[in-house]
């Protein structure tokens, strides 16, 4: 196993999100507008037959900006998820 699999194992681990998947050796992170605003190059496709598309981070070497997105990924989910709890509370 490459040194950077094992660090995007652990990125993905140590969050309370789902926020990526890898398959076929690529990287692929949920889409969310924070996300798709801080790193509009990145391309979208699905990580597999029948998904949802998701960005592809192709380089996975730079540890800087792969830890911008998850970060960004993370907090918009975790809000939308906060968001999605407060207005089942108020039913």
């Amino acid at each position: 196993m490459t040194e950077n699999v094992r660090f995007l194992r652990k990125m993905c681990a140590l969050t309370d999100v789902f926020f990526a998947v890898i398959c076929d050796d690529q990287f692929f992170v949920k889409i969310t507008p924070r996300g798709e605003a801080a790193f509009p190059d990145l391309p979208k496709a699905p990580p597999y037959e029948g998904a949802k598309d998701s960005l592809l981070v192709e380089d996975v070497e730079d540890r800087e900006r792969m830890t911008g997105l998850v970060r960004v990924t993370c907090e918009a989910l975790r809000s939308r998820h906060q968001k999605k709890r407060r207005n089942d509370h108020a039913l």
